[in-house]
C-alpha cells in the first residue's frame, strides 16, 4: 500500500515537472519570438514617425533643433548645395566634420 502512495507521488511529481517543462518550451518558442516580432514592429514604427516629423519640421520651419542635455542642443538645417561646390569641397567639409568629432 506504501509503495502505490510513494509511486504515485513520484508519478505526480514527475507529471508536474514535465508540464512545466513544455511551458517553459512553448514559451521560447512561441510567445517570445511573437513579442520580439511586436516590439520590433512598435520601434519601427516609432522610428519613422520620429523621421517624418523631423522632416516636417524641417521643411515648416527650415530648422529643427534636437535637444541634448539641459545646455545643449543641435541644429539640423536643410542642406542646399551652391552650384559652382564641386565634390571636393564637399568632401573636405565632410572630413573637417569628423575631425571635429574626434
Amino acid at each position: 500500500m506504501k509503495e502505490n502512495i510513494g509511486r504515485r507521488n513520484t508519478v505526480l511529481i514527475l507529471s508536474i515537472v514535465v508540464i512545466i517543462l513544455a511551458l517553459v518550451l512553448v514559451y521560447f518558442v512561441a510567445v517570445k519570438p511573437a513579442m520580439i516580432k511586436h516590439d520590433n514592429k512598435v520601434y519601427s514604427q516609432g522610428i519613422n514617425a520620429t523621421l517624418s516629423s523631423m522632416l516636417y519640421g524641417l521643411q515648416s520651419q527650415g530648422y529643427i533643433q534636437i535637444p541634448l542635455s539641459k545646455n545643449k542642443s543641435i541644429t539640423l538645417i536643410p542642406y542646399t548645395p551652391s552650384q559652382s561646390a564641386n565634390g571636393a569641397s564637399s568632401a573636405t567639409s565632410t572630413n573637417n566634420l569628423s575631425s571635429q568629432k574626434a
